[in-house]
């Protein structure tokens, strides 16, 4: 009997071992026709996230009430943070769920651009590892991606879009209220009246402020993005290896331990880069939700009641949909929120509001990811006089 197993497992190895090599002189084929799969079909993106995004269209003539809520929002955020903006108008438009998707699916395609490239640079039909794995990559990557922002597009209600980091020239950003999201949240939420969209406007203006108010914010946010990307080229070797069936295996396992694929493939200088932008957000959303509830308790009656439901719709997901905020790293901009906030509230506490304010004066001054979680170290470091100076 052991002997005839082992004869059947022959067979069977050769059998595998043969239709192995069958589909790999196919796809070889396949290849020499089509060339190699790139990194992310956006076409594939735009269709998986479509599916998510039935819905209602933006109601029409709602522009000039968003547009007043921002102006009070700005009046409001400069009388609390003694801030003020170059300009005296901020950018909006008012979007449904698809028209979001294209703004942003637009977004991701110009900052992954010198990635996809890098890939291509590295892919051929004479890669084993592309004529095997490089189609089910794709088709990974972009349903990912396709299935994040087509579950971003159900439930963001606004955003301060950034001017598409990574391209030049920069410009001013612009404001986004997805409509139908916060008509819908709104009813779901049961909260009638007025104060539900003007604490959506009142958080996303207070995003503005930040980058508007202090314009090297947005070149630095550029340069860390171009950075990171600049050393995933010098990286392809890294690259290559993580697409290997051995690299696969070793993402399996961390998928398996919940860690978000965005961290995969990660070089350590690459991660320093990264733990730097984490920072930066750390701050950017921290700074935002203090000003946000400062501003929001004194012109808003139910604010408490809005924060209240938000916090209950956030902890009510089912577990399928905690496992998917985990995995696409949708879990790390909440602590993001979080981390960030409990940094600005205690450096408010100690040292005032016009300290806080000293992270916005230049790069050097932004707190690094231990600082956030450790404030006292950040206030220390800035009341310590620069290297070859004396204090009186």
């Amino acid at each position: 009997m052991p002997v005839k197993g082992s004869r059947y497992l022959g067979w069977g190895l050769l059998v595998g071992a043969a239709a192995g090599l069958v589909y790999a002189w196919k796809r070889t084929q396949d290849l020499a026709r089509t060339g190699p799969p790139g990194l992310v079909d956006w076409d594939r993106v735009a269709e998986v996230a479509g599916r998510f995004c039935q819905g209602a269209p933006a109601m029409a003539g709602v522009e000039p009430h968003y547009a007043a809520m921002v102006e009070r929002s700005v009046r409001e955020v400069a009388a609390y943070t003694g801030l003020a903006l170059p300009t005296s108008t901020i950018a909006l438009r008012i979007l449904d769920r698809r028209q979001w998707l294209e703004a942003n699916v637009a977004n991701f395609r110009a900052v992954l651009q010198p990635l996809e490239e890098l890939y291509g640079q590295t892919s051929s039909t004479r890669n084993l590892v592309t004529v095997l794995l490089g189609t089910p990559v794709e088709t990974f990557l972009s349903t990912q991606m396709g299935m994040l922002l087509g579950y971003l597009a159900q439930r963001v209600l606004g955003q301060y879009d950034i001017a598409l980091l990574g391209r030049e020239p920069l410009h001013d950003g612009q404001l986004y209220f997805v409509e139908p999201n916060i008509r819908g949240t709104q009813a779901q939420l049961g909260l009638p009246g007025p104060d539900f969209p003007m604490w959506v406007a009142l958080h996303e203006t207070t995003h503005a402020f930040e980058f508007e108010a202090h314009p090297w914010l947005r070149g630095h946010f550029n340069a860390l993005l171009q950075a990171y990307l600049a050393d995933m080229e010098s990286e392809a070797e890294q690259l290559g290896r993580a697409l290997t069936p051995a690299g696969l295996a070793r993402l399996l396992e961390k998928a398996r331990s919940g860690e978000p694929w965005l961290l995969w493939a990660l070089t350590p200088r690459q991660r320093q880069v990264f733990d730097q932008m984490q920072a930066l957000m750390c701050i950017v959303e921290g700074y935002s939700n203090h000003v946000m509830k400062r501003v929001g308790r004194q012109i808003l009656p139910s604010f408490d009641l809005i924060e209240e439901r938000i916090a209950l719709r956030q902890a009510q997901r089912t577990p399928a949909e905690r496992l998917f905020v985990r995995l696409t790293g949708l879990e790390m901009k909440m602590e993001q929120y979080r981390l960030g906030e409990e940094f600005a509230a205690a450096v408010v506490e100690a040292r005032g509001l016009p300290f806080l304010h000293r992270v916005w004066e230049r790069a050097e001054n932004l707190p690094t990811l231990t600082e956030i979680g450790r404030p006292a170290e950040w206030i220390a470091r800035m009341e310590t006089p620069p290297s070859g100076t004396t204090g009186e």
